[in-house]
């Protein structure tokens, strides 16, 4: 994260307004030509403004005591736009041509001006003169930026969720002590939940309905409202960037199956996750299943929640179990809880902070 400081450097021109005359050329030889294949003097106008100009009526001069020496046509300069005139004394000024002043610069050096339609109020000069000039060189007003990093990557953070209004305006204010708010390490940003969103650190990741390929279970049909699928067919697969990876453990086989239970009831929703699945076929201790998620953030907490069916179940009893790990042990005690929750041919639905 770095700060653009713009720094300008106006020489000797002198400027009131937006509009500039923000570069001369008093001694060209063959750099820029107009028209009738010469090479004159230039002059080049800056609009420094979010807005249009027409120039219509304004005026440019090199004779302080005569400031509308040479009057432009009507001439539409866009915001941040140029304009190039020659300065060739060859008094051209029709509108959506090439403009040509009555007036040569002085390599030397000399007065030059431009100057409002009313003839009196200058809006930028080089005065009393601008300095003696060097062939092929132009001069004006130079922008230089600069980069300065005020914040590396990686800088450690502190950070706040707020549930009211109750700080207000006070952590803006220096000597804040924010020693009980969260750290983290920069980049950092925000975003709002829907109200669709489970994942109380923000939006959800990843959202997948296991299917079973073998009977046809595919498609938008037989797939849950907000989920992607994943079948045995297509695994692993890539969603989003996270690329799951389903593995059996310890001798276990993957299998996959479709039943026509159970029924959405008003207790139990999201039908479409249960109805087919992916599960391990093993009576073994240790068979199991491993979910791998890789392209997840680094650094980032996430909360991962399971879903689980067996018509087999006692009175579609329902089993939650939390585990608290992270990294490889986190995916290791879904693994276990997974394995368990088949031995107990319990329904869950399970969430697991990672």
């Amino acid at each position: 994260m770095g700060l653009l400081i713009l720094v300008v450097l106006s020489g000797s021109g002198k400027s009131f307004a937006a509009v500039v005359i923000s570069e001369i050329m008093a001694d060209n030889s063959g750099f820029l030509h107009d028209r009738d294949g010469e090479s004159p003097d230039w002059i080049e106008i800056h609009n420094d403004s979010p807005t249009p100009l027409n120039l219509n009526a304004w005026h440019l001069t090199d004779e302080s005591t005569n400031l509308t020496k040479w009057t432009f046509p009507a001439t539409n300069l866009p915001p941040d736009g140029y304009l190039v005139v020659f300065a060739s004394g060859k008094d051209r000024a029709i509108a959506g041509d090439e403009l040509h002043t009555n007036f040569k610069l002085s390599s030397s050096g000399e007065f030059l001006a431009l100057v409002m339609p009313d003839g009196v109020n200058i809006v930028h000069q080089y005065s009393p003169a601008f300095p003696p000039q060097f062939l092929n060189r132009s001069y004006g007003i130079g922008r230089e930026t600069f980069l300065l990093n005020l914040l590396q990557a990686g800088a450690p953070v502190r950070f706040l969720v707020p549930t009211n209004s109750t700080l207000g305006t006070t952590w803006t204010m220096a000597g804040f002590d924010d020693s009980g708010w969260q750290t983290a390490s920069n980049a950092m940003g925000f975003s709002y939940l829907s109200p669709g969103d489970t994942n109380n650190y923000g939006p959800v990741a990843l959202a997948l309905d296991f299917d079973d390929d073998d009977s046809g279970e595919t498609g938008a049909a037989n797939t849950e409202p907000g989920f992607a699928q994943m079948t045995l067919g297509a695994n692993p697969a890539v969603f989003g960037g996270v690329t799951a990876t389903i593995s059996a453990l310890s001798g276990g086989v993957l299998d996959d199956r479709d039943r026509t239970t159970p029924a959405q009831t008003s207790t139990l929703t999201q039908d479409q996750l249960y109805d087919d699945f992916i599960f391990v076929n093993g009576q073994t201790n240790g068979n199991g299943m491993r979910i791998a998620l890789t392209g997840l953030r680094t650094n980032q907490d996430y909360q991962l929640t399971i879903w689980s069916f067996d018509s087999g179940s006692i009175g579609a009893r329902v089993s939650d179990w939390v585990e608290t790990s992270s990294g490889r042990e986190g995916f290791a005690a879904f693994t276990r809880a997974l394995r368990e929750a088949w031995d107990r041919k319990a329904k869950s639905a399970s969430s697991l902070p990672l």
